[in-house]
């Protein structure tokens, strides 16, 4: 369904979630962002990210290795604050009022990557 208003981009919601948008199972929580530093803080010393070492020699993806919550979190501060530090994603004014520093992701879908991903959403507020 398109809500478009006067001088604005169309909005393309759910049928049933037309007028409003669906509540969540907690008012605190409205960002991705928020979800995973209210996980880190209930698991964060369970296993949140596992990722898969090639064995080279047969081409087969075997040693599962596992992070926490805390090691995650941990390695996306570091990352962000880092990228931040080093000016690596400059603010740029070209949306409207809106300063964004943005950052170029080309991986695979791997540990790095979500890696990333939850710095820039933790440092791009």
């Amino acid at each position: 369904t398109n809500n478009q208003l006067e001088g604005e981009s169309e909005i393309y919601r759910q049928p049933f979630t037309r007028h409003a948008l669906i509540s969540t199972p907690d008012p605190s929580l409205l960002t991705l962002q928020d979800v995973f530093v209210n996980a880190k803080r209930k698991f964060g010393d369970k296993n949140c990210l596992a990722s898969y070492n090639e064995n080279k020699e047969y081409g087969i993806f075997n040693n599962r290795s596992f992070k926490t919550y805390n090691e995650v979190y941990s390695n996306a501060e570091a990352l962000g604050s880092n990228i931040l530090a080093l000016n690596l994603a400059p603010k740029q004014n070209k949306h409207s009022h809106y300063n964004i520093g943005f950052v170029a992701i080309q991986s695979k879908n791997r540990e790095e990557y979500q890696t990333i991903e939850l710095a820039c959403g933790l440092y791009g507020k």
